[in-house]
């Protein structure tokens, strides 16, 4: 069996294109996008670079540890930040699983949302995950400086503060969030109790029954109408 070193610059070369390589194979079966050979190089040294300065005592993952997670209910964000709640949902019938997102402001009121259907092989953890990248892309095209991610998978949370790189489905995804969120120094990923995440899971249950992959709400969808305004009861 051959051991590679990650410690060397040669070998972590070498797992970096190997991961690139993978990345590359999923997106054309998953997404029919093809990648050609240079940029699947420069995607593997972006990826290397990112994931250096990430591991220096100057330049660490902007994630926040395990939290313990004493709300029972949602808050609000502090002034000047969004708030982004993330949950997946299962059809116990059918076995379809869905992913939904919802973004706010600091005083809990809609900014946009998401949501998507997954396919029937996907696990929970990695369902929630394609959600919580979904989330992190639509949140750095919008340009927001200090976001707060919530998600009530302490799986997934966990594992986006290990800076492993995997080769499974899950690990890509996570690497993509991990990518991101280095870049920003005011943008963090925290556990929430599933109680304090309502309105993320309304929105993943209603697109369960629903065969569009992904979809972006500008204006508050009617199916979450109620568990927003609770969310603002004190």
């Amino acid at each position: 069996m051959m051991m590679i070193n990650i410690e060397t610059e040669c070998g972590a070369k070498f797992l970096a294109v190997l991961w690139s390589i993978w990345k590359r194979r999923n997106e054309a079966v998953w997404n029919d996008t093809v990648m050609g050979a240079e940029e699947t190089v420069r995607t593997a040294n972006s990826m290397l670079d990112t994931w250096q300065r990430a591991n220096t005592e100057t330049g660490r993952l902007s994630v926040v540890p395990r939290q313990q997670a004493t709300a029972s209910r949602w808050r609000k964000p502090f002034s000047g930040w969004v708030k982004i709640n993330v949950d997946r949902a299962v059809n116990q019938t059918s076995g379809i699983r869905a992913w939904g997102w919802i973004a706010r402001d600091e005083n809990g009121q809609f900014i946009r949302a998401g949501g998507g259907s997954a396919e029937k092989d996907w696990s929970v953890e990695e369902t929630e995950a394609r959600g919580l990248r979904k989330a992190v892309e639509v949140a750095a095209a919008a340009g927001w400086l200090r976001v707060e991610f919530e998600s009530d998978s302490l799986r997934v949370v966990d594992n986006i503060n290990k800076t492993s790189i995997g080769n499974s489905y899950i690990d890509l995804i996570l690497d993509d969030i991990r990518s991101i969120l280095a870049t920003k120094s005011n943008w963090s990923v925290s556990f929430c109790k599933r109680s304090a995440n309502t309105v993320a899971h309304a929105l993943a249950r209603s697109r369960v029954n629903l065969s569009d992959h992904s979809v972006i709400f500008y204006s508050s969808p009617t199916c979450i109408e109620s568990q927003l305004a609770n969310d603002l009861l004190i």
